[in-house]
């Protein structure tokens, strides 16, 4: 979703992994409603990063998705995780 709360679809979300030797997984993209589901390995930390209309931008926001950190035990699952899609920081760079 974005910052006015509304979802945003066909963004790719990708997992980036917070230490070395955790593999990468595929990236998910983003429905009509904004959701999205991924596959991770685990046990890991993740921050996000999304790509959008072929670019994939990092800010120094602190609500930006690479700054997060997710972390996931084996077998565990996780639902309502929300990711902030900073729309200004796209404009930005244009």
């Amino acid at each position: 979703m974005d910052r006015q709360g509304l979802p945003v679809s066909g963004i790719s979300v990708y997992a980036l992994p917070r230490g070395k030797d955790i593999g990468w997984s595929p990236p998910a993209v983003t429905d009509s409603e904004g959701r999205f589901r991924l596959s991770l390995f685990a046990p890991a930390e993740y921050g996000f990063l999304l790509r959008w209309k072929g670019r994939t931008v990092m800010t120094l926001d602190r609500d930006d998705p690479a700054r997060q950190v997710l972390a996931v035990g084996p077998g565990e699952h996780r639902d309502g995780i929300e990711i902030l899609f900073l729309r200004d920081a796209w404009s930005a760079v244009q």
